[in-house]
């Protein structure tokens, strides 16, 4: 499983996918109306923040799977920006929560 997933992780098509993935993720969030919350297109939005949060969250896995969590050195959570990673979208997975 680990084998599969790091194949998949280090393919070129997943990586520029991700890319992909942030880029839309940030211009949905640029796009939200912050005077009309109830707006239908911060509703159709918000429906894409599931989506994209989802992706990442996926993502995370994945990679988690592959270096692991934090034990051992090269562990997914040792690099100061996969932590970011985490909290941004542990973060949205809380807020969802709470809704």
């Amino acid at each position: 499983l680990r084998v599969k997933c790091h194949a998949l992780i280090n393919h070129h098509i997943f990586t520029n996918l991700i890319l992909v993935f942030i880029i839309l993720s940030s211009i949905s969030l640029a796009a939200e109306d912050p005077v009309r919350a109830h707006s239908p297109r911060n509703h159709i939005l918000g429906y894409f923040d599931y989506a994209f949060t989802s992706i990442f969250t996926v993502e995370i896995l994945l990679k988690m799977t592959v270096f692991g969590g934090f034990l051992h050195k090269g562990s997914f959570l040792r690099n100061w920006f996969n932590l970011l990673d985490v909290l941004v979208v542990g973060v949205s997975l809380i807020s969802f929560g709470m809704q």
